[in-house]
């Protein structure tokens, strides 16, 4: 009987580390997927920001000289608004030169942001939100993950122990 459940216990502790291998690998990716795909929709939202603005800035008697007045605006969402083209990749200035709007990432004095830049005139507006911003966004996604992962691997683990027993 003690070669049986040498067995058993064998046969559980291997299946619960499958389990936990399993289970690590699907949250690893997990994240990854999540951060890339609230990353994405960050600087969609940014862009829709930004051509929002722009379009009304390219109607206006005076585009861009009351952006000053709109900072406090901004500051909710934690945006800088900016005509300043020279902090932003030198192929976005390209595009902005030849009247093409640029979005991406940048980094401005150690910190990452996400960009969106329209021409308006001859001048530009650049819209920047920093990317730590979206970790407060991140955090309800990362939370629900682990839930599953956990909830998954005590199912698992639970199975495991009932095949492990009728052995």
């Amino acid at each position: 009987m003690s070669s049986r459940a040498s067995l058993r216990s064998r046969l559980f502790q291997a299946i619960a580390l499958i389990v936990l291998l399993c289970v690590g690998l699907t949250l690893g990716l997990g994240l990854l997927l999540t951060r890339r795909a609230v990353d994405d929709a960050t600087l969609k939202d940014v862009v829709h920001q930004a051509d929002l603005i722009a379009g009304s800035q390219r109607i206006a008697l005076a585009p861009l000289v009351h952006l000053p007045e709109l900072k406090k605006y901004f500051a909710r969402q934690n945006e800088i608004p900016s005509t300043n083209v020279r902090q932003l990749p030198t192929w976005a200035q390209a595009d902005l030169k030849r009247g093409k709007p640029a979005q991406g990432s940048v980094t401005i004095g150690g910190t990452d942001y996400f960009f969106a830049a329209q021409p308006v005139g001859n001048q530009a507006f650049v819209l920047l939100r920093p990317k730590s911003v979206t970790k407060s966004q991140l955090t309800p996604f990362v939370e629900g993950l682990l839930i599953a992962g956990l909830a998954g691997g005590a199912l698992a683990a639970a199975a495991a122990f009932v095949l492990a027993r009728r052995i």
